[in-house]
């Protein structure tokens, strides 16, 4: 049996940096695009941005946006 991990703060960022430019847009990230992406994904040096070990699944990248908007309206609705 796989022992979870909790999701490491470059996968964070990149979700972060996708939902953020989908609420701009006004347009909602697919989670099964963003995990191929992620998948593949470079950093300035050209190294992948990720370890195979780090990479999480499009069900939990659909999760975690539904978190970040669960908070989003949350705070939407407090600010007036």
């Amino acid at each position: 049996m796989k022992k979870p991990t909790r999701m490491v703060k470059k996968t964070k960022m990149f979700l972060l940096e996708k939902f953020d430019a989908g609420v701009k847009r006004g347009q909602k990230a697919d989670p099964l695009e963003i995990s191929q992406e992620l998948k593949y994904a470079k950093d300035n040096s050209g190294h992948l941005l990720l370890k195979p070990e780090e990479l999480r699944t499009a069900q939990q990248f659909s999760s975690f946006f539904s978190r970040l908007s669960a908070l989003l309206r949350k705070k939407q609705m407090t600010d007036g």
